[in-house]
């Protein structure tokens, strides 16, 4: 695992995650988009977390490009981004 040491908030970067998470109240200056759905992940210790919607937050690159980042919103306790 590696991490976005530069940010307020660093980002683990984790291979065996499914999908790209934050904590509910991680960023809270972006607008939350509810789920509706009643989706679920299962965290590393096997109980199940509900998915509360998604965030999409603003970034910039080391190299001062401007991207956006999706995340899922749920009951975590750290931001973790989901790559192959």
């Amino acid at each position: 695992m590696d991490s976005f040491t530069n940010l307020a908030y660093p980002i683990i970067i984790d291979s065996g995650a499914a999908e790209t998470v934050m904590p509910r109240g991680w960023c809270k200056q972006a607008d939350m988009i509810k789920d509706t759905s009643g989706r679920t992940y299962t965290a590393a210790n096997g109980s199940s977390i509900r998915n509360e919607g998604h965030k999409t937050v603003a970034m910039v690159t080391k190299q001062g490009q401007w991207r956006n980042m999706k995340f899922q919103v749920c009951d975590g306790t750290k931001p973790l981004a989901s790559v192959s």
